[in-house]
């Protein structure tokens, strides 16, 4: 009833602010009328003019975006609406019968059918959880303390989690958002906490904290079925605010509790440290010539079948303390949802089982359900990759997403013979056709996998990044360089400053490369072809107006703020890669990495810098022989590396070896600073920046090309 007020209220305030504005527009125009018939001229017409053209931008933003910009010169350089929402629309679904189903009734149907039978849960025996779990080796620690678990919840608590909520998020049932509660999170915190606080001890949420929407988006795959949609559960925001006090509690304890192979929702670790793992499996069973498998192991979805019951004992049998599991319990207590498909609501189905994507709690929790799956694997006879005595890598996992590393047929066999286990007891199912493995070896491989496993493919995916025999690093790069190569050629034509260019630039290109840099160092090869592309749209196919090393400035000292690829990219690699090495309990990664970089760490922790690249007792991998070089020419120290920002790094990199002085290099330092700031004043319209700019480094338009600028 509160929200429904609250609701009401606010579109009510709306619809008065709207038709305030309307009265204020018809008013300035009969002011504008009275002006020009009395003969009127000068200041006042145009005030009036310009508060009209304010009001007219506010309600007509988009046909004043048309007409400045032109119908087929959207500032949206992607013009993607259209793309976003043939993407998110289901257009048929096949029914368990296989036949299409079209209409809107039926494809509501076809998702409700199929959700409600995959979320209601199965009939798992309880012995074989049980005995699953004995036989799981967990950590024994005393010393942690489960206290603060069972607290009662406080105002601070609610009102950290509120402050940690997303922005423009889609909201649930309710259309409250998490602006929302931003907004009035003195008012809202204490109330809520009361709420929380009463519906814990009474054991059941509230109806609308109950109930959710759920949507699919799709995954590229064949749309005409469902099970090729992810769902997404949109709950209202007053339950995701309680979800994610309980995340806030639990978070703390995962770094102890959960497998150091985990990398999802722990402290520390990340989707880069799982990856970079694997990239260091590959290159060290290289360089050694072993034999081994990769085997990715991919679960039928996942998060949906994840069996209430298995996880309670779970969390009871990682000594979680009752009271915070019955309070976990609460919150999936008579839980519903309904499919919401292209805007239109289906009927109502119960949710027993699953993890909800969309509730900040369920990565957490679903990284406990498949714990002991990683511990068992670990903790049997697999030999993994030698990281130091004592130690290998044998699991990785981020999620769901989880890598063994396989030596032999006696192993794979330990491994399939755990998956039996674990799905018997959690409930999951292994997805075959999605499972991949990778021999890492020279040749054919040296022994046969079970029959449950495919083939050994020349290329692996693991988390985004496409391994293989060779330099797959180049590849995958070539590969950006072309998608990016499309997404350039679709600016063509666009109408922007140049500044706009470069946040174009900084938005939409750098992002394509961002990840694939962290983990594969941009090869020599690319160097000219990927700086081309960044400069492209800025001044074309055509000759650069300006010197490329001008426009690395900042604008305040008369550049353009413009990225150098080659520079970022370098250092964003070697900023994540070199950070850790001198750490004294470093990541898995980072132990097989000091490898490689053995002959420097004395060096290093004394201060000193890259001197050779010459390692005599064994080769080094390309990216760290090309990386170590890179540090060498441009003076980078591991100290600086773990003291500095990326961003210094780059500007001090720009700075010293990438530097340009301006046309106006004789002039005096005071005139130079007056004119810098004349030409980024705030004054000077946007539409004469480019000239303002051109103008003051001496490219000044002629005749000759003046005319094409009209």
């Amino acid at each position: 009833m509160v929200k429904k007020r609250a609701a009401g209220l606010f579109r009510g305030l709306a619809n008065k602010i709207q038709i305030d504005k309307d009265r204020a527009y018809q008013s300035l125009r009969r002011k504008l009328d009275r002006l020009v018939s009395d003969g009127a001229q000068g200041g006042e017409v145009a005030r009036v003019r310009a508060l009209m053209k304010e009001y007219q931008y506010d309600r007509y933003s988009s046909l004043v975006l048309e007409r400045d910009y032109g119908k087929h010169h959207s500032p949206d350089p992607y013009q993607n609406c259209q793309e976003v929402f043939s993407r998110k629309s289901i257009h048929g679904l096949q029914n368990e019968a296989g036949v299409l189903e079209t209409s809107v009734p039926g494809i509501l149907r076809v998702v409700k059918n199929y959700y409600a039978k995959l979320l209601k849960g199965q009939g798992l025996s309880r012995a074989s959880m049980s005995s699953f779990l004995e036989e799981t080796p967990i950590l024994q620690d005393e010393n942690i303390s489960f206290d603060e678990l069972e607290c009662e919840i406080g105002v601070e608590e609610v009102r950290k989690a509120i402050e940690g909520l997303g922005l423009k998020k889609s909201p649930g049932p309710d259309g409250l958002t998490a602006e929302f509660y931003k907004q009035f999170v003195d008012v809202l915190a204490p109330r809520l906490t009361e709420v929380f606080n009463s519906t814990l001890e009474e054991g059941l949420l509230p109806p609308s904290m109950r109930h959710s929407a759920l949507i699919l988006l799709t995954k590229g795959l064949d749309q005409s079925k469902v099970e090729n949609w992810r769902p997404i559960a949109l709950l209202n925001t007053d339950r995701k605010i309680l979800a994610k006090v309980m995340f806030n509690r639990l978070f703390p304890f995962a770094e102890r509790l959960l497998s150091p192979s985990q990398h999802c929702t722990v402290k520390g670790r990340s989707t880069f440290s799982a990856v970079l793992g694997i990239r260091e499996v590959l290159e060290r069973c290289r360089i050694c010539e072993w034999g081994k498998y990769l085997l990715t192991l991919d679960q039928s979805k996942a998060f949906d079948r994840v069996n209430h019951e298995y996880l309670w004992l779970l969390l009871d049998r990682y000594g979680l303390p009752g009271k915070f599991v019955n309070w976990l319990k609460i919150l999936y207590k008579g839980a519903e949802s309904f499919p919401l498909v292209n805007g239109w609501s289906g009927e109502s189905f119960g949710v027993s089982s699953g993890v909800r994507q969309g509730c900040p709690l369920s990565p957490l929790l679903y990284v406990f359900a498949i714990d002991p799956l990683i511990r068992r694997i670990e903790c049997d006879a697999l030999a993994g990759v030698p990281l130091s005595p004592g130690r290998a890598l044998k699991v990785s996992a981020y999620a769901d997403d989880v890598t063994v590393v396989v030596s032999s047929g006696e192993e794979a066999e330990t491994v399939a013979r755990v998956l039996r286990d674990y799905s018997r007891a959690s409930g999951s199912l292994i997805n075959q056709n999605k499972c991949k493995t990778f021999w890492m070896g020279k040749g054919d491989p040296a022994f046969d996998l079970p029959d449950v496993f495919p083939v050994a493919q020349p290329k692996i995916k693991i988390l985004g990044i496409e391994f293989g025999h060779g330099d797959y690093a180049k590849q995958i790069w070539e590969g950006k360089l072309e998608t990016a190569s499309v997404l350039v050629n679709r600016w063509k034509g666009l109408k922007f400053t140049l500044r706009e260019r470069v946040d174009l630039i900084k938005t939409y290109l750098i992002p394509i490369f961002l990840y694939l840099s962290h983990v594969c160092l941009l090869p020599e090869a690319f160097y000219v072809k990927i700086k081309g592309l960044f400069f492209q749209p800025l001044w074309g196919n055509k000759t650069n107006l300006i010197k490329r090393n001008i426009t690395y400035l900042q604008r305040k000292e008369g550049g353009l703020g413009m990225v150098n690829p080659v520079v970022f990219f370098m250092n964003t690699f070697i900023k994540y890669n070199y950070n850790n090495l001198l750490l004294e309990k470093p990541p898995l990664w980072v132990e097989i990495f000091r490898v490689w970089a053995l002959p420097f760490l004395e060096c290093w922790k004394r201060g000193g810098l890259v001197k050779s690249v010459r390692a005599p007792h064994a080769p080094l991998p390309p990216y760290v022989a090309v990386s170590l070089k890179v540090m060498r020419r441009w003076c980078v120290s591991v100290g600086e590396i773990r003291a500095s920002p990326r961003r210094d790094i780059d500007r001090r990199v720009l700075g010293s070896y990438f530097h340009a002085s301006l046309a106006l290099k004789d002039c005096p330092d005071e005139v130079l600073r007056s004119g810098l700031s004349l030409v980024n004043s705030p004054r000077v319209p946007p539409k004469l920046r480019d000239v303002v700019w051109r103008s003051f480094h001496g490219k000044l338009y002629v005749n000759g090309n003046l005319k094409y600028r009209s």
